[in-house]
């Protein structure tokens, strides 16, 4: 590994997913020559993999739990409440055994637990008028299920000033090079989470079409 051009070791640690690697390299590289583009594209790239999130993490369910019912799939019996039979005993008075139970917001017990449906009616606009520091501590975001995104860069700690100063950028210089202009506009989207500079970065690229 150390006879190795310290570039093509940066792409290699970057390719298996070792980013912190990667990103030492690039910085070592950015140090001795501070305008190495290679090294300076690549080190947008780790930047923006460290915070990348990806989608499919968002959704509520995933395939498994779409196409395949896991919970019954060896069952020998039925859920309590999903059963069609007669009871043995009478319910005189009491709910249909045909009738899947529900809970007080009026949703059907599935035996999943599904955090983002527990919010009650209103529940939302009074945490926006409670303090935090009243009743918990944890913010208002943590309460709001899927409506914040995961993984945001304004949850990693910065110790040193931004890698980019973007008020200075040159974002038509950048934007218009083919080889780093996708870097680019991934470190200021996800990393910066700069959407006007992103904008702008995306505009000025001509027929852009996203990797497949």
């Amino acid at each position: 590994m150390d006879q190795l051009d310290p570039l093509c070791l940066a792409l290699f640690y970057f390719r298996i997913n070792r980013i912190e690697d990667a990103h030492k390299e690039c910085t070592r590289l950015l140090e001795k020559n501070s305008l190495d583009q290679a090294a300076w594209s690549l080190k947008l790239s780790c930047f923006s993999e460290e915070v990348y999130v990806d989608e499919l993490e968002n959704e509520e369910a995933g395939l498994a739990d779409t196409f395949m019912d896991l919970g019954t799939a060896v069952a020998t019996a039925a859920r309590p409440g999903t059963s069609l039979y007669r009871p043995l005993t009478g319910t005189a008075g009491g709910p249909s055994p045909a009738v899947r139970p529900r809970t007080a917001s009026g949703r059907p017990l599935s035996g999943m637990q599904r955090p983002e449906s527990r919010l009650k009616t209103g529940s939302m606009e009074q945490m926006l008028r409670t303090s935090r520091t009243s009743k918990t501590a944890r913010p208002v975001s943590a309460s709001t299920a899927r409506q914040a995104r995961l993984g945001t860069a304004s949850m990693l700690s910065k110790s040193e000033n931004a890698f980019i100063n973007l008020a200075r950028l040159n974002v038509a210089k950048y934007a218009r090079d083919k080889t780093v202009n996708r870097s680019l506009f991934d470190y200021v989207f996800l990393h910066e989470a700069d959407m006007r500079t992103s904008q702008q970065v995306k505009r000025k690229v001509q027929h852009w079409r996203p990797t497949p």
